[in-house]
């Protein structure tokens, strides 16, 4: 794994697959009543990642529009908080 940015497991992507389905019964009073307007994601890949696995885009449950922003990073205390360059996750988030 690359420690500067390390992904998300494959129990992290049951859990965001997990979500997907309680948000796609959004529209019909689920957990999100009226769907999501702005989902906001960290830059690292593990939480853009979980974005996009729990609100899908061109599904039921995606949102009406994605941001990252690097607001949302986790605090530098460990490799893995570090992250990657705009161009790199623009090359595997397009």
């Amino acid at each position: 794994y690359d420690l500067f940015d390390a992904p998300l497991t494959e129990h992290g992507e049951g859990q965001a697959r997990s979500l997907a389905a309680t948000a796609s019964a959004g529209a019909g009073g689920g957990a999100f009543p009226g769907g999501v307007e702005l989902a906001l994601t960290s830059p690292l890949t593990r939480a853009a990642r979980t974005c996009l696995l729990a609100l899908p885009p061109c599904t039921a449950a995606a949102a009406r529009r994605y941001e990252v922003t690097a607001l949302l990073a986790e605090h530098l205390t460990d490799s893995c908080d570090v992250g990657r360059t705009p161009g790199e996750l623009a090359t595997e988030f397009p």
